[in-house]
């Protein structure tokens, strides 16, 4: 399996470049991000890379693509009784 260079979703400051590139080598990205700042504050064209990469380096997609978020049991028990609704309208269609 090739291993491939994306941009992170879960390690993310501005645009997950850093995390990304933190991920491919398997290093910490906070150093990958102090190396970066030294490199600009250096180098004024470091800005200009990273914009770059932003736009070259595809963004990592995971295979989840929605996110369920429930904040109380109300919503729990909703979502629940929902669920067999949708149930019961199945059951009734097949019969």
């Amino acid at each position: 399996m090739v291993q491939r260079l994306y941009r992170s979703e879960s390690n993310i400051c501005i645009a997950g470049v850093c995390g990304g590139i933190g991920e491919y080598l398997n290093i910490d990205p906070v150093i990958v991000r102090l190396l970066w700042a030294v490199f600009t504050v250096l180098f004024p064209g470091g800005i200009l890379i990273y914009i770059l990469a932003c736009l070259i380096i595809p963004i990592k997609e995971n295979n989840v693509k929605t996110k369920v978020n429930i904040t109380s049991e109300k919503d729990v028990e909703d979502e629940t009784n929902t669920v067999k609704d949708e149930k019961d309208v199945v059951n009734v269609k097949i019969e």
